[in-house]
């Protein structure tokens, strides 16, 4: 009786789904129907060639409004479930070292990136933010690519920070990038490999790239613009 009860329950379910689906194929039947050539630049042309009858021209366009409805639906959740990583922003913050640390009293900058997964229902495994390229080329930086620290990463032994992560549908995590004190000739790059160069001179306007990377999804590569401002003060942003 329980099986009995089970296959019915699954037996509506799927009559209702596909009854959603049809109701979904209708919705955008209309839309392609009423769009702009869509579907009356085909028919014109199919009429003037073949001179059909009224019934084949009528189950042409049908078939064309279900066929192009139906890739509409799909293309619509297909995009929503697509695997990207998107950059939301850059963020700076501003604090001031604390006594008794190098540097006592001076006011310190740093900027994150603000990385997003804008699938609605997939995790995104392997994701790594990597300093990709340096320009002008500075001596010493011949071993890029190399991760970015992860924000709040930091176990007792900093050779085990992470170099990869997951990213929940939805999910954000900041990224360490780059830091500096005020007054400075150099900046650091806030990377997670341990022993490794980390500064850079400044040289009027450093430009740095960032490699976005994860698994079955698409590198993305993003340019940041990195001087100081007349105060002395660290400045970052994306270029467009």
């Amino acid at each position: 009786m329980r099986n009995f009860r089970e296959a019915t329950r699954v037996f509506w379910t799927g009559w209702g789904e596909i009854f959603e689906y049809f109701s979904a194929v209708k919705d955008h039947a209309w839309e392609v129907l009423w769009g702009a050539g869509m579907i009356g630049l085909p028919f014109t042309l199919f009429t003037l060639v073949w001179q059909p009858s009224w019934w084949r021209a009528s189950g042409f366009v049908l078939a064309a409004v279900i066929f192009l409805a139906g890739y509409q639906l799909w293309r619509d959740y297909h995009l929503r479930l697509e695997r990207k990583i998107e950059l939301v922003q850059i963020s700076g913050r501003e604090w001031q070292v604390p006594s008794g640390e190098p540097h006592a009293y001076q006011v310190a900058t740093a900027y994150q990136i603000e990385g997003i997964n804008r699938s609605e229902a997939i995790t995104i495994d392997g994701v790594s933010v990597q300093l990709n390229a340096v320009f002008p080329e500075i001596n010493g930086w011949d071993f890029l690519p190399i991760p970015l620290h992860l924000r709040n990463d930091n176990p007792s032994k900093p050779e085990d920070q992470k170099r990869f992560f997951s990213l929940d549908p939805g999910e954000m995590r900041n990224i360490d990038f780059v830091s500096a004190l005020e007054g400075d000739n150099v900046f650091s790059v806030v990377h997670v490999v341990h022993g490794v160069n980390y500064r850079i001179p400044y040289v009027g306007n450093n430009r740095l790239q960032v490699r976005i990377t994860a698994k079955d999804t698409p590198a993305s590569f993003i340019w940041f613009s990195v001087w100081r401002d007349p105060k002395g003060k660290l400045q970052c942003e994306r270029e467009t």
